[in-house]
Parts: structure tokens; sequence; C-alpha cells
């Protein structure tokens, strides 16, 4: 089955855009389409997606002019959903073309062991990843992250992809807990800075996607 070319489901009536730029906002950027994926076998619930991608989209369209569009979805099968690498080669297939940028959902969680400061190993969970080559912004445990709250008692699940979709726009971390590119999502208010809309405005282009030239 990992073979087989998935079929895809236009999701334009599931995925609600949000309503166009006020006078106020920034003047908008031409919309980035996204092709949105979860695993086959243990799928996100497609209202934890569609929450998430709106309110998401809103932000990003709110502070920095820029237009997130849920275009399609994609359904990973076994052997094609583990690691941002492997994910990009597969959602490179599945996904259309004129897709921008892949947003992936996994009801699973990450978990690694690493080398800590005396040596031993520790147990790090990943919230999420960013896979620039293919444009891959991931989300681990999505349902949970939904209910979690960060610092400001808003739900993790949003500043996990808000954070995540930042590094596919060229965003480093920050020290500051104010900022959603704080690289802890519990520890973080989550919010936009100055800083981060400025940085969104002069550069409103996803960095790299040399692997799928």
């Amino acid at each position: 089955m990992g073979g087989m070319r998935m079929p895809l489901i236009f999701l334009s009536a599931f995925f609600l855009l949000p309503e166009p730029a006020t006078q106020a906002d920034p003047v908008a950027k031409p919309a980035f389409k996204a092709c949105i994926a979860t695993d086959e076998d243990r799928p996100a619930p497609r209202k934890v997606m569609r929450e998430a991608v709106r309110a998401v989209s809103e932000e990003f369209r709110r502070h920095a002019g820029i237009e997130i569009a849920a275009s399609h979805f994609a359904a990973l099968p076994p052997g094609r959903n583990a690691g941002a690498w492997v994910v990009g080669r597969a959602l490179a297939e599945f996904c259309p073309k004129g897709a921008d940028v892949f947003i992936v959902f996994h009801e699973w969680k990450k978990t690694v062991n690493e080398p800590g400061p005396d040596g031993a190993y520790l147990t790090r969970e990943y919230a999420g990843e960013a896979e620039t080559c293919f444009g891959v912004a991931t989300v681990y445990g999505a349902s949970e992250r939904l209910k979690a709250k960060d610092a400001a008692g808003k739900p993790q699940l949003h500043g996990v992809l808000k954070h995540e979709l930042g590094h596919l726009f060229g965003l480093d971390h920050e020290a500051g807990t104010e900022s959603f590119m704080h690289e802890s999502v519990a520890a973080s208010k989550n919010g936009w800075t100055e800083d981060i809309a400025s940085k969104l405005r002069r550069s409103p282009e996803p960095v790299d996607l040399k692997c799928r030239r």
C-alpha cells in the first residue's frame, strides 16, 4: 500500500477560510495553499484540525498579512507517516503540486532519548517539528495539545502550529516567553511580538523547499 497513490479529498468546504482582511489589517499577501494530512490508521479528528488551521491562519493574516488557506487533505498510510523526511516525500507525492506548505497532525506522541548535561540520557517529548526542505509543519499529540494549555491559558495546539509554521517562514527560536517562537510551548504565552510580525511582513515566503523543486 505504501507504493500506491492515495486519493485526495478536497476540503474547501470543510476547512473554513478566514474572513477577508479589514482595512486595519496589513495588506494581505497572496494566499499560501496548505495540504493538510493525518494518519490513515489513527487520524486526528477533523474538528481538531479545522479549529487549529482556522485559528492560526487568522492570526497570521491579522498580524503579518499572510494568508494560509487549507486546500486539500491527504491520508498518510502506515510506513509513510514517521519522520519529517519520510512524511515530506510522501506528501510531495500525495498532495497537489500547487501546495505551498504541508501541515501534519499526528495523534501519537514523539519521544526521543537525548544526552543531558551530565551525559545521562533523558527522554524528551517533541510537541512538533518543522522540515524546511519539503515544507512540513508537524504537530504531535494533536487532540491532547488542544486540551493542554500554555502559559497564557490558550490551547497548546495553536502555539505548536504557529511555532512550526514560523520555522517554515524562516523564524528562529526566541528567549522571551511572550513569543510563540519560544522553545517550550508549555512555558510560552505563544503571543505575537512586533519583531516577529515585522520579519514575516518583510519576508513572507516559506524558506528552502528545495526538495520539491
